[in-house]
């Protein structure tokens, strides 16, 4: 299956399968293509996220779809941040996300990732320090980032695709 007949749910199941191919279509697209289609990729695991401590009825169903009270970006993330499913961190960082999303999405034609609003939310994501303290990884990780905030978005984004999917897996387990 070529990756545009996926569908972004299909793309939130096997995190470390896709990675490679998500972030070569976030770096080959335009820049509010690439925002767009990461929060999306984000709000569906929220969504998966939230499912696994759903009961399985109709109104679990109705609070997630897009006219439901769970259905945008920011409650799904401010209510897994109230129910302690993701930490303060992660809570910021989907909120930046979040941010950077509207501002692309208020001025698509206007802003790219070397507008210096655009840097300095990226400049703000904070799970690659995370990473930084582990061995081997922080040269990597810095070769990629050094003055480039589409990579820092994109990266993040895929780190934090990852622990949301381990953590929806963890929670049905």
């Amino acid at each position: 299956m070529s990756s545009k007949n996926k569908k972004v749910s299909d793309l939130c199941e096997n995190p470390e399968d896709q990675e490679k191919e998500i972030h070569e279509i976030l770096l080959n697209n335009k820049d509010f293509i690439a925002v767009i289609i990461s929060v999306n990729f984000l709000d569906d695991c929220l969504s998966s996220l939230l499912k696994s401590i759903f009961i399985e009825s109709s109104v679990s169903e109705r609070l997630l779809k897009p006219q439901g009270i769970l259905g945008n970006f920011s409650n799904k993330t401010d209510l897994c941040y109230a129910l302690k499913i993701i930490n303060k961190a992660t809570y910021n960082d989907l909120r930046k996300f979040g941010e950077i999303r509207n501002k692309f999405a208020h001025r698509s034609l206007e802003l790219s990732f070397e507008s210096t609003e655009i840097k300095q939310l990226c400049s703000q994501l904070s799970i690659i320090e995370s990473y930084n303290h582990q061995p081997g990884i922080a040269p990597f990780l810095e070769s990629l980032l050094t003055n480039n905030p589409k990579n820092q978005f994109v990266i993040s984004m895929v780190m934090i695709r990852r622990n949301l999917v381990t953590l929806s897996k963890s929670l049905l387990s």
